[in-house]
Protein backbone atom coordinates (compact mmCIF):
# COMPACT_ATOMS: atom_id res chain seq x y z
CA UNK A 1 0.00 0.00 0.00
CA UNK A 2 1.39 3.40 -1.07
CA UNK A 3 2.36 4.85 2.28
CA UNK A 4 2.36 8.22 1.83
CA UNK A 5 -0.81 10.51 3.32
CA UNK A 6 -1.20 13.57 4.75
CA UNK A 7 -2.73 13.21 8.74
CA UNK A 8 -5.69 14.32 8.88
CA UNK A 9 -7.18 17.84 10.32
CA UNK A 10 -8.60 16.08 12.92
CA UNK A 11 -5.15 15.57 14.58
CA UNK A 12 -4.55 19.05 14.91
CA UNK A 13 -6.92 18.75 17.59
CA UNK A 14 -5.36 15.74 19.01
CA UNK A 15 -1.89 16.69 18.91
CA UNK A 16 -3.63 20.85 21.27
CA UNK A 17 -5.23 18.17 23.53
CA UNK A 18 -2.26 16.60 24.44
CA UNK A 19 0.26 19.80 24.39
CA UNK A 20 -2.35 21.47 26.78
CA UNK A 21 -2.48 18.22 29.35
CA UNK A 22 1.61 18.16 29.10
CA UNK A 23 1.63 21.65 29.53
CA UNK A 24 -0.87 21.35 32.70
CA UNK A 25 0.84 18.67 34.40
CA UNK A 26 4.40 20.99 34.30
CA UNK A 27 2.75 23.80 36.14
CA UNK A 28 1.23 21.33 38.70
CA UNK A 29 4.92 20.19 39.12
CA UNK A 30 5.50 23.72 39.70
CA UNK A 31 3.26 23.91 41.95
CA UNK A 32 4.44 21.42 44.49
CA UNK A 33 7.88 22.84 44.05
CA UNK A 34 6.29 26.06 45.16
CA UNK A 35 4.84 24.43 47.92
CA UNK A 36 8.06 22.82 48.98
CA UNK A 37 9.68 26.11 49.38
CA UNK A 38 7.06 28.01 51.14
CA UNK A 39 7.12 25.16 53.76
CA UNK A 40 11.13 25.44 54.39
CA UNK A 41 10.29 29.21 54.40
CA UNK A 42 8.02 29.05 57.32
CA UNK A 43 9.85 26.68 58.97
CA UNK A 44 13.13 28.98 58.94
CA UNK A 45 11.13 31.91 59.45
CA UNK A 46 12.28 32.38 62.75
CA UNK A 47 16.15 32.96 61.53
CA UNK A 48 15.27 34.62 57.91
CA UNK A 49 13.23 37.01 59.67
CA UNK A 50 11.15 39.82 57.93
CA UNK A 51 12.96 38.20 54.64
CA UNK A 52 10.96 34.91 55.24
CA UNK A 53 7.61 36.98 55.41
CA UNK A 54 8.72 38.71 52.05
CA UNK A 55 9.67 35.59 50.43
CA UNK A 56 6.43 33.45 51.15
CA UNK A 57 4.49 36.39 50.16
CA UNK A 58 5.92 35.78 46.80
CA UNK A 59 5.44 32.52 47.04
CA UNK A 60 2.02 32.73 47.90
CA UNK A 61 1.45 35.03 44.30
CA UNK A 62 2.85 32.50 42.47
CA UNK A 63 0.82 29.78 43.66
CA UNK A 64 -1.96 31.77 42.62
CA UNK A 65 -1.08 32.58 39.59
CA UNK A 66 -0.08 29.10 39.14
CA UNK A 67 -3.71 28.07 39.84
CA UNK A 68 -4.72 30.56 37.79
CA UNK A 69 -2.86 29.27 35.05
CA UNK A 70 -3.86 25.35 35.63
CA UNK A 71 -7.68 26.29 35.55
CA UNK A 72 -7.00 28.09 32.11
CA UNK A 73 -5.30 25.44 31.03
CA UNK A 74 -8.20 22.96 31.75
CA UNK A 75 -10.62 25.43 30.18
CA UNK A 76 -8.75 25.48 27.05
CA UNK A 77 -8.76 21.52 27.32
CA UNK A 78 -12.15 21.06 27.46
CA UNK A 79 -12.66 23.50 24.58
CA UNK A 80 -10.42 21.95 22.50
CA UNK A 81 -12.13 18.49 23.48
CA UNK A 82 -15.33 20.32 22.62
CA UNK A 83 -14.89 21.65 19.59
CA UNK A 84 -12.62 18.46 18.15
CA UNK A 85 -16.00 16.21 19.06
CA UNK A 86 -18.12 18.33 17.02
CA UNK A 87 -15.50 18.88 14.17
CA UNK A 88 -15.55 14.89 14.22
CA UNK A 89 -19.27 14.72 14.39
CA UNK A 90 -19.75 17.15 11.18
CA UNK A 91 -21.08 20.04 13.14
CA UNK A 92 -19.97 22.51 10.55
CA UNK A 93 -21.13 25.32 12.03
CA UNK A 94 -19.01 24.90 15.48
CA UNK A 95 -16.40 23.93 13.72
CA UNK A 96 -15.96 26.62 11.33
CA UNK A 97 -16.06 29.14 13.42
CA UNK A 98 -12.74 28.04 15.12
CA UNK A 99 -11.36 26.90 12.22
CA UNK A 100 -11.88 30.38 10.74
CA UNK A 101 -9.46 31.88 13.21
CA UNK A 102 -6.56 29.40 12.04
CA UNK A 103 -7.48 28.44 8.76
CA UNK A 104 -7.74 25.32 8.32
CA UNK A 105 -9.87 23.33 6.02
CA UNK A 106 -13.00 21.63 7.52
CA UNK A 107 -13.23 17.50 6.51
CA UNK A 108 -16.03 15.90 7.85
CA UNK A 109 -17.00 12.42 7.83
CA UNK A 110 -20.08 11.60 5.00
CA UNK A 111 -20.53 8.18 6.62
CA UNK A 112 -23.65 7.23 8.22
CA UNK A 113 -25.99 4.60 7.55
CA UNK A 114 -25.17 1.73 5.49
CA UNK A 115 -27.96 -0.31 3.74
CA UNK A 116 -27.82 -3.78 2.95
CA UNK A 117 -27.99 -7.05 4.87
CA UNK A 118 -24.35 -7.87 4.78
CA UNK A 119 -21.16 -5.86 5.05
CA UNK A 120 -20.81 -7.00 1.68
CA UNK A 121 -24.32 -5.78 -0.24
CA UNK A 122 -23.96 -2.53 2.13
CA UNK A 123 -20.54 -1.69 1.06
CA UNK A 124 -21.60 -2.23 -2.39
CA UNK A 125 -24.34 -0.47 -2.18
CA UNK A 126 -22.19 2.70 -0.47
CA UNK A 127 -19.80 2.55 -3.31
CA UNK A 128 -22.39 2.85 -6.40
CA UNK A 129 -23.95 5.66 -3.98
CA UNK A 130 -20.35 7.16 -4.22
CA UNK A 131 -20.77 7.50 -8.31
CA UNK A 132 -18.75 4.37 -9.04
CA UNK A 133 -19.62 2.29 -11.82
CA UNK A 134 -20.80 -1.33 -11.04
CA UNK A 135 -17.52 -2.36 -12.62
CA UNK A 136 -15.15 -0.24 -10.38
CA UNK A 137 -17.26 -0.76 -7.26
CA UNK A 138 -16.64 -4.45 -7.92
CA UNK A 139 -12.90 -3.88 -8.32
CA UNK A 140 -12.79 -1.85 -5.28
CA UNK A 141 -14.10 -5.23 -3.45
CA UNK A 142 -12.60 -8.17 -4.86
CA UNK A 143 -9.58 -6.38 -3.23
CA UNK A 144 -11.32 -5.45 -0.22
CA UNK A 145 -12.82 -8.83 -0.01
CA UNK A 146 -9.04 -10.80 -0.22
CA UNK A 147 -7.82 -8.16 2.08
CA UNK A 148 -10.62 -8.67 4.99
CA UNK A 149 -13.64 -10.10 3.78
CA UNK A 150 -15.15 -6.54 4.69
CA UNK A 151 -14.53 -6.56 7.91
CA UNK A 152 -13.71 -3.01 9.59
CA UNK A 153 -12.33 -4.76 12.69
CA UNK A 154 -10.37 -7.46 11.11
CA UNK A 155 -6.73 -7.52 12.35
CA UNK A 156 -3.80 -9.07 10.34
CA UNK A 157 -3.48 -12.69 11.36
CA UNK A 158 -1.00 -14.58 13.28
CA UNK A 159 0.31 -10.98 15.08
CA UNK A 160 -0.77 -11.57 18.20
CA UNK A 161 -4.53 -10.46 18.38
CA UNK A 162 -7.74 -11.15 17.80
CA UNK A 163 -10.33 -8.78 16.18
CA UNK A 164 -12.47 -8.12 18.99
CA UNK A 165 -9.32 -8.25 22.04
CA UNK A 166 -7.08 -5.40 19.23
CA UNK A 167 -9.93 -3.24 18.46
CA UNK A 168 -10.98 -3.43 22.32
CA UNK A 169 -7.67 -2.31 23.45
CA UNK A 170 -7.73 0.53 20.76
CA UNK A 171 -11.33 1.84 21.89
CA UNK A 172 -10.19 1.72 25.74
CA UNK A 173 -6.50 3.01 25.12
CA UNK A 174 -4.62 -0.31 26.04
CA UNK A 175 -2.89 -0.13 22.60
CA UNK A 176 -2.16 3.75 22.19
CA UNK A 177 -2.18 5.84 19.31
CA UNK A 178 1.41 5.42 18.90
CA UNK A 179 1.86 1.71 19.54
CA UNK A 180 -1.37 1.41 17.03
CA UNK A 181 0.42 3.12 14.50
CA UNK A 182 3.52 1.58 14.38
CA UNK A 183 3.04 -2.00 15.14
CA UNK A 184 2.66 -3.14 11.51
CA UNK A 185 -0.02 -4.66 11.44
CA UNK A 186 -2.37 -4.58 9.06
CA UNK A 187 -5.94 -3.63 10.13
CA UNK A 188 -9.60 -2.54 8.86
CA UNK A 189 -11.08 -3.61 5.62
CA UNK A 190 -8.27 -2.22 3.62
CA UNK A 191 -5.72 -3.86 5.98
CA UNK A 192 -4.06 -0.29 6.35
CA UNK A 193 -0.13 -1.11 7.65
CA UNK A 194 1.89 1.44 7.21
CA UNK A 195 2.58 4.37 10.12
CA UNK A 196 1.50 6.72 7.86
CA UNK A 197 -1.17 6.09 6.72
CA UNK A 198 -2.33 4.30 10.06
CA UNK A 199 -1.64 7.39 11.84
CA UNK A 200 -3.94 9.24 9.42
CA UNK A 201 -6.86 6.31 9.82
CA UNK A 202 -6.59 7.06 13.60
CA UNK A 203 -7.12 10.57 13.39
CA UNK A 204 -9.91 10.40 10.96
CA UNK A 205 -12.16 8.54 13.07
CA UNK A 206 -10.90 8.28 16.61
CA UNK A 207 -10.48 5.33 18.87
CA UNK A 208 -14.08 4.86 19.73
CA UNK A 209 -14.46 4.81 15.83
CA UNK A 210 -11.83 3.03 14.49
CA UNK A 211 -13.98 0.07 13.65
CA UNK A 212 -16.67 1.74 11.70
CA UNK A 213 -17.69 0.23 8.13
CA UNK A 214 -19.20 3.83 7.31
CA UNK A 215 -15.79 5.56 8.46
CA UNK A 216 -13.15 3.85 7.14
CA UNK A 217 -14.96 3.57 3.71
CA UNK A 218 -15.00 7.71 3.98
CA UNK A 219 -11.52 8.06 4.77
CA UNK A 220 -10.65 5.07 1.82
CA UNK A 221 -12.13 6.72 -0.77
CA UNK A 222 -10.36 10.45 0.78
CA UNK A 223 -7.09 8.54 0.06
CA UNK A 224 -8.09 7.18 -3.04
CA UNK A 225 -6.66 10.71 -4.49
CA UNK A 226 -8.59 12.12 -7.38
CA UNK A 227 -6.94 10.12 -10.18
CA UNK A 228 -7.83 6.73 -9.02
CA UNK A 229 -11.46 7.58 -8.03
CA UNK A 230 -11.95 9.02 -11.38
CA UNK A 231 -10.73 5.46 -13.12
CA UNK A 232 -12.90 3.72 -10.32
CA UNK A 233 -16.09 5.31 -11.59
CA UNK A 234 -15.60 5.18 -15.51
CA UNK A 235 -14.28 1.34 -14.75
CA UNK A 236 -15.96 -0.82 -17.57
CA UNK A 237 -14.15 -3.99 -16.57
CA UNK A 238 -14.25 -5.43 -12.79
CA UNK A 239 -11.36 -7.75 -13.55
CA UNK A 240 -9.02 -4.71 -14.90
CA UNK A 241 -10.46 -2.35 -11.90
CA UNK A 242 -9.39 -5.39 -9.61
CA UNK A 243 -5.81 -4.91 -10.77
CA UNK A 244 -5.88 -1.41 -11.03
CA UNK A 245 -6.85 -0.50 -7.58
CA UNK A 246 -4.26 -2.96 -6.32
CA UNK A 247 -1.62 -1.53 -8.44
CA UNK A 248 -2.22 1.81 -7.27
CA UNK A 249 -3.53 1.32 -3.90
CA UNK A 250 -3.09 -1.62 -1.92
CA UNK A 251 0.16 -2.47 -3.48
CA UNK A 252 0.24 -5.42 -1.45
CA UNK A 253 3.72 -7.87 -1.31
CA UNK A 254 0.97 -10.31 -3.69
CA UNK A 255 1.72 -9.15 -6.85
CA UNK A 256 -0.59 -11.99 -8.52
CA UNK A 257 -4.27 -10.19 -8.75
CA UNK A 258 -5.94 -12.89 -10.38
CA UNK A 259 -7.46 -13.71 -7.13
CA UNK A 260 -9.12 -10.08 -6.59
CA UNK A 261 -10.19 -9.74 -10.36
CA UNK A 262 -11.81 -13.22 -9.85
CA UNK A 263 -14.03 -11.91 -6.82
CA UNK A 264 -14.41 -8.57 -8.21
CA UNK A 265 -16.31 -10.78 -11.42
CA UNK A 266 -18.09 -12.57 -9.20
CA UNK A 267 -19.69 -9.65 -7.06
CA UNK A 268 -20.48 -7.26 -10.40
CA UNK A 269 -22.01 -10.66 -11.63
CA UNK A 270 -24.07 -11.14 -8.35
CA UNK A 271 -25.41 -7.30 -8.19
CA UNK A 272 -25.82 -7.13 -12.10
CA UNK A 273 -27.70 -9.75 -13.51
Amino acid sequence: MNENYTVSDYGIFSDAISTTNKLKANVDTAKTTSNDVKTVLDDDAVFMGPCADSCVQAMTSLDSGMNTVTENFSTINNYLTEVATAYKNGDTAAANKVLSISGTQLRVSEGGNLTGNSNEEQVYNYLVSKGFSPQGAAGIMGNLQQESNFRADNVQNGMGYSDEDYVNGIKNGSISRDSFINDSRGFGIAQWTYPTRKAALYDYLGPENIDSLSGQLDFMIEEMGSGLTSDMKNASSASQAAAEFHNVYERSADANTSTREGYASNIYNKYNT
